[in-house]
């Protein structure tokens, strides 16, 4: 779900730009914007499910396993059947590394 946040994200910068290209920067900050509240959203959401870790740091490091894992094969799938795509998850890869998340 996280991953999907990425990508409907992208795909409207990518959408706004190509019918006004001088926006994409600001574009770019309100895109950014919503992925973080959105993902906030998810998060909070969930908080009542059963299988959610109560415990914080407990649930932060799962949260890393599993967007590292998942950001490696959205790369190699993008890459084999859409690879004008590839860029969403390259940059939430690059984001990761960036930010030790």
């Amino acid at each position: 779900m996280l991953g999907s946040f990425d990508c409907t994200a992208a795909l409207a910068l990518d959408e706004g730009a190509a019918i006004r290209p001088e926006s994409r920067s600001p574009l770019q900050a309100r895109s950014g914007d919503w992925r973080r509240r959105a993902k906030q959203a998810f998060r909070a959401a969930i908080g009542d499910c059963p299988s959610f870790p109560r415990n914080q740091d407990l649930f932060n490091q799962l949260i890393e396993i599993f967007v590292r894992e998942k950001t490696s094969c959205e790369n190699c799938y993008q890459a084999a059947t859409r690879s004008g795509w590839i860029h969403i998850p390259l940059a939430e890869f690059v984001e990761i590394l960036d930010h030790g998340k």
